[in-house]
């Protein structure tokens, strides 16, 4: 992919992240999101960053549309109940991006779980950690020139997705998103090549963790491959 390319695509990611963990209001009122059928029970699809840990299968869900009625020509959904969640609340549906967390429709927003509460914050820093995973992106706006991967030099904060690792949550979490503050004392220092690695190949990183305060801050970084 294009050097342009690649960093267009990270500012539209780190808006997506920023909506998907600043839901206050029910994040998509009005609008007409995919939907599915399960019990007799209309469930929608809530954001998030983090990703639970899947539960007991269930049966099939159905897709609806809009008005609630079935879509058979759209098939259906494997559906899983969520690790400490209210299976009457909140499910997981396995669909071919990954799994995605849905609510019961008939929930208000101001009443929804705490799960999906959580989800939507990121993990905080309480000790030494380490993760493999993937670098999704850089916070625009410690990017002087979008079109310039050697323009970037530290401080600023990179998005590591991770299914890997300790002392980042996968105790509870299947997958989470962390933000991570690349510093002058990060090492080795991330340079152009690692950072088209990571970026425009999708080659997995390999990151030892502090804290400063709550947030986490690299240590040393590496490809993990």
């Amino acid at each position: 992919m294009p050097r342009r390319a690649v960093l267009c695509v990270l500012v539209v990611l780190v808006v997506a992240g920023s909506v998907a963990g600043c839901s206050s209001d029910d994040d998509l009122q009005g609008e007409c999101a995919a939907r599915i059928l399960v019990g007799g029970e209309v469930f929608r699809p809530v954001n998030g960053m983090n990703v639970p840990r899947r539960g007991t299968a269930r049966d099939e869900g159905a897709w609806v549309g809009c008005d609630g009625s079935e879509q058979p020509s759209m098939g259906t959904v494997d559906v899983y109940e969520v690790e400490g969640a209210d299976p009457g609340d909140v499910l997981l549906a396995a669909e071919e991006g990954g799994d995605y967390v849905y609510m019961r429709e008939s929930i208000p927003w101001a009443e929804r779980p705490q799960l999906v509460v959580d989800r939507a914050r990121y993990v905080p820093c309480t000790g030494p950690a380490t993760l493999t995973g993937r670098w999704l992106w850089i916070d625009p706006e410690d990017v002087p020139d979008q079109e310039d991967l050697a323009a970037v030099h530290p401080p600023y904060t990179a998005a590591l997705q991770a299914r890997e690792g300790t002392g980042i949550g996968l105790d509870r979490w299947a997958e989470v998103m962390v933000p991570v503050e690349i510093t002058a004392a990060t090492r080795p220092a991330p340079d152009e090549t690692l950072l088209r690695q990571v970026l425009e190949d999708d080659v997995p990183v390999t990151v030892r963790l502090a804290c400063r305060g709550t947030d986490f801050e690299a240590v040393r970084i590496a490809p993990a491959r």
